[in-house]
């Protein structure tokens, strides 16, 4: 019997393919999207409406996020020259901390970024608005919640919606 090799072969065949943990999931943003007229959107690889409810079901994930929020955004925001040495203008100081105090017309912007933040760190992704103003510059932040938005192609007709705001000296 020496060299001799022996092999004992199992075949395994599940009783019942429904057995399976992995849930399929139907991002219903994919149909309702395709009904206003996208052509692409980008799927998302998790439910992000689960995903939530896993947040919500642990006693851990919410304080790691909590933490995680509180350590990058709400540590407070100051304005400070670019360069040692150099001295704030006085009109640009009043200007950024009426952007800091006001990211919109609602919220600060430590409120808008821990939203976004907190989205990126419990769904993968997060969004900010950004609204410009005639000039090209940043007048307006907002946070457009994870959970009711998707990437797209962009649209190639622009839409032009005006809305007048203070900020300082403009």
């Amino acid at each position: 019997r020496h060299g001799e090799v022996r092999a004992t072969v199992f075949n395994i065949v599940r009783a019942d393919d429904s057995t399976s943990r992995q849930v399929a999931f139907n991002d219903e943003f994919l149909s309702l999207a395709s009904a206003a007229g996208a052509t692409i959107v980008l799927p998302v690889p998790y439910s992000p409406s689960r995903l939530y409810e896993i947040i919500e079901q642990s006693n851990m994930l919410r304080q790691c996020i909590d933490a995680f929020v509180v350590n990058t955004v709400r540590t407070g925001w100051e304005v400070a020259p670019t360069s040692r040495g150099r001295k704030v203008d006085l009109s640009e100081q009043a200007e950024l901390e009426s952007f800091i105090e006001h990211a919109n017309s609602e919220e600060s912007l430590a409120d808008v970024l821990e939203k976004a933040i907190r989205d990126r760190e419990s769904v993968g992704f997060g969004f900010t608005e950004i609204i410009r103003d005639r000039a090209g510059a940043v007048s307006l932040l907002r946070h457009c919640p994870a959970r009711y938005t998707r990437l797209c192609a962009k649209d190639p007709t622009a839409l032009l919606v005006e809305y007048a705001i203070q900020r300082g000296r403009r």
